[in-house]
């Protein structure tokens, strides 16, 4: 039986940056991608654009040249460093109340190899940065957790592909209730939403 859709008010910041986290093959990167292609169906160049930072930037040569695609970079390039204090900068002083910016990082553990004074930028945009029209979505290998724990606390919103650990679930916020080892691995997730776990597909591409 299918539902209604997974929805995001981006004139809402209460769901805050949105932390997505499986087991290697889970489907994150699919998920980042899924959100990239609903950003370029709903809506104009003009009211919304994205930027992607990946180890595996050949994963997105597709949308190479996308009018909503405002920048593609690796986590060592220079480009990624210039662009998260552009967005940090267009933030702090934005006027357009009407445009918005979603940063997609595929794999949170990578944006960590940026200096710290990058680091600090993005950190602000996690805090500040929904409230000013940019979103942020990261996705992080489960088993990994341990690396960045001190930027857990950060994202106020957890989405999880397949995690077959029930240990590791748990440190990361999905109880057994949340189902995430029996969740079918590349397309199919859960959240928790008014205290209960909402199990959602991945649509179509």
């Amino acid at each position: 039986m299918w539902g209604l859709p997974v929805l995001l008010n981006l004139r809402d910041p209460l769901p805050g940056p949105i932390l997505l986290t499986g087991d290697a093959g889970s489907g994150k990167t699919a998920f980042l991608q899924s959100i990239a292609r609903a950003a370029t169906r709903t809506h104009t160049p003009e009211g919304l654009q994205y930027s992607v930072i990946t180890r595996h930037t050949e994963e997105w040569q597709e949308r190479q040249g996308l009018p909503h695609l405002a920048g593609l970079f690796s986590p060592g390039h220079s480009g990624a460093q210039e662009m998260i204090l552009a967005l940090a900068s267009w933030a702090h002083s934005k006027r357009d109340t009407h445009r918005s910016v979603l940063l997609l990082i595929d794999d949170l553990d990578a944006a960590l190899q940026m200096d710290s004074e990058t680091q600090q930028h993005l950190r602000w945009l996690l805090l500040r940065g929904p409230s000013r029209g940019v979103w942020t979505f990261v996705t992080l290998e489960a088993g990994r957790y341990a690396g960045v724990i001190p930027w857990l606390a950060s994202f106020r919103t957890r989405l999880f592909g397949r995690i077959t650990d029930g240990h590791l679930a748990g440190s990361l916020g999905a109880d057994k209730a949340s189902g995430v080892d029996r969740l079918e691995a590349r397309i199919q997730f859960s959240l928790r939403e008014n205290g209960n776990w909402l199990q959602f597909w991945l649509p179509g591409g």
